[in-house]
């Protein structure tokens, strides 16, 4: 083959086109997937520490502009608050509630978990 050949071949507007049958294939499949595939959710339980935050951040700052009369008073009730929960005994029970609802969500945070590790695990393929 000669380089007037190949300029030629190169030159000339041969247009590539896939068969009809093929693309038809392709967009079967893309049709078959969408209509597999689940929408996607929002991540609440992700955004919630992010929300929480802000909250947090916007208290912190409006208190801050308003000044320190506000953290005086909330201080004072949460010292009384505090004295009467002590002499009723009452922070053991709030420590004990804590506890127990620290160790139901991790609980369960495993066994979704190891759940949602099945579902879309290998088994059965």
């Amino acid at each position: 083959m000669s380089p007037d050949d190949i300029d030629r071949i190169l030159a000339s507007e041969i247009g590539i086109a896939p068969s009809p049958a093929f693309t038809a294939s392709v967009m079967r499949a893309i049709e078959r997937e969408t209509r597999t595939l689940p929408p996607l959710a929002f991540p609440w339980r992700q955004a919630l520490p992010g929300w929480v935050a802000l909250v947090a951040c916007l208290v912190a700052g409006s208190v801050g502009i308003a000044g320190d009369g506000p953290v005086q008073a909330l201080q004072t009730w949460l010292a009384g608050l505090s004295a009467k929960a002590s002499t009723l005994q009452l922070h053991w029970v709030a420590l004990s509630i804590l506890v127990t609802a620290l160790s139901l969500m991790t609980a369960s945070t495993f066994v979704r978990r190891r759940a949602h590790s099945w579902e879309g695990g290998t088994a059965g393929r």
